[in-house]
């Protein structure tokens, strides 16, 4: 079954591809894993890590509520958006993205490489519950991580660093 943008990915597989050329070289595990994979896997991969992005809490609402995707966002005050101010539209009290931020279609992509290469073995152990490892004078400890927490959570660092900025917050309540 093949990706439908606005439907089960924010990014097309083409655009996805153009993306990953023009962020990593040729001798990258990334590109050569991504170029070796059939137009099917890369739709499977895509909506894995689509479905982990649509997973997270983000701030600010859907930018209407009938649409199935997290994004594009509104939010209510100037002090809940992110980026410049110029990618969003003043409409009726609330700042609305115009369309899905490239940030939330590159943090999919970078979301399904990870996918693609792996789930890493740390997260692996958190995710299985272990508290700490060791291997000979090198050791680590999960203390106080959830492991629920870590399931939940963007894979790949980059698609995290991307998609901080959106993510729901705590807040003081005073």
């Amino acid at each position: 079954m093949s990706l439908t943008v606005g439907t089960d990915t924010y990014i097309s597989q083409v655009d996805a591809t153009t993306y990953i050329t023009a962020q990593y070289v040729s001798s990258t595990p990334e590109y050569i894993e991504w170029s070796a994979l059939s137009s099917g896997d890369k739709d499977v991969w895509l909506r894995k890590a689509y479905n982990r992005i649509e997973s997270q809490k983000f701030c600010g609402e859907k930018f209407d509520l009938r649409q199935t995707q997290q994004f594009p966002r509104a939010y209510r005050t100037e002090n809940d958006i992110v980026g410049i101010y110029a990618a969003y539209i003043y409409q009726s009290g609330w700042y609305v993205q115009a369309s899905v931020p490239d940030d939330v279609k590159n943090a999919q992509v970078e979301e399904a490489l990870v996918l693609l290469q792996g789930i890493p073995a740390r997260l692996q152990l958190q995710m299985q519950g272990v508290k700490s490892m060791s291997l000979g004078d090198l050791s680590e400890s999960y203390e106080g991580m959830h492991n629920t927490k870590v399931i939940e959570e963007l894979y790949s660092t980059e698609a995290k660093r991307i998609m901080q900025p959106y993510m729901l917050r705590a807040v003081r309540i005073r």
